[in-house]
């Protein structure tokens, strides 16, 4: 037989467990049916195209920062704005913002972003900044973009550096009107190792996050560069709603040795405004 004091302690203990396991169930049981406390997200942004010339001074073109993540109905799209690395320069605006979808996209203006920059030179990388107000708070997200032009190590259609592969998109303007053209895109790759690319690999990605990765009519591989086909269309429905002025960044998608390998380049979006 146990003390009687010894009794009253094990039953208070037991019924202290029996209470804290009660209490446990319910939390339990709602986390496996997935109705639990709401598990914060994270806001994530990235620009495009992602490496801005020193050119874009006297450019008419556009720079459109995608975001991606939780709550997007939340974002105060007014509040939207671009922060670089000159402390001088004002956040910059964007020309329009909407939500759609799976993201938000905002698009500045190529002149007025490069001018957000603290002297930017080729082969500099900066860190810009979009903040904005998501509900009752302020979201600061940040991406690193490359700068390139004349003079420096690299520029659109790829890094430009001695053997290494480049890509360029020929044309490289393209009409809101291929929406009904029967004509073909060809994406002309050159450089080394060309015999290394896996032809049945070759893959258009444009903007549209939406929009599968497309494959090409044909692919040829001749002595000094591949060629892929990609019908205008086609290539054109890969791009994020573009609008005439918009300059936009394409990407083509490779195994090179069986390692997958991307090249990108820009084309500018012309024909009659929607």
């Amino acid at each position: 037989m146990f003390p009687l004091r010894s009794r009253a302690w094990t039953l208070a203990a037991a019924m202290t467990a029996a209470a804290l396991i009660a209490a446990l169930l319910p939390a339990a049981a709602l986390a496996q049916n997935g109705k639990g406390p709401k598990q914060p997200g994270q806001l994530a942004v990235e620009l495009q195209p992602k490496t801005w010339n020193v050119n874009w001074e006297h450019s008419n073109g556009t720079v459109s920062a995608l975001l991606r993540g939780p709550d997007l109905d939340e974002i105060d799209l007014s509040s939207i704005v671009l922060i670089g690395t000159d402390g001088a320069a004002p956040p910059l605006d964007p020309l329009r913002a909407r939500l759609e979808g799976n993201h938000v996209r905002a698009f500045f203006a190529m002149s007025e972003a490069i001018g957000t920059l603290d002297t930017p030179e080729p082969g500099e990388i900066h860190e810009v900044v979009i903040e904005l107000m998501q509900g009752d708070e302020l979201q600061s997200l940040t991406f690193d973009i490359r700068v390139v032009g004349p003079g420096g190590p690299g520029g659109p259609g790829g890094p430009g550096t001695p053997g290494s592969l480049n890509l360029a998109m020929k044309p490289d303007v393209w009409n809101i009107n291929w929406e009904h053209s029967a004509g073909n895109v060809i994406a002309f790759i050159r450089g080394p190792n060309l015999a290394d690319i896996d032809l049945d690999s070759i893959v258009l990605v444009g903007t549209d996050p939406a929009a599968d990765p497309l494959e090409p009519l044909r692919a040829r591989r001749l002595r000094n560069h591949v060629r892929a086909f990609f019908l205008k269309s086609e290539a054109f429905a890969t791009l994020d709603d573009p609008l005439p002025g918009e300059v936009h960044e394409v990407k083509i998608v490779f195994e090179l040795d069986g390692v997958e390998t991307e090249l990108t380049d820009f084309v500018r979006i012309v024909g009659p405004a929607p």
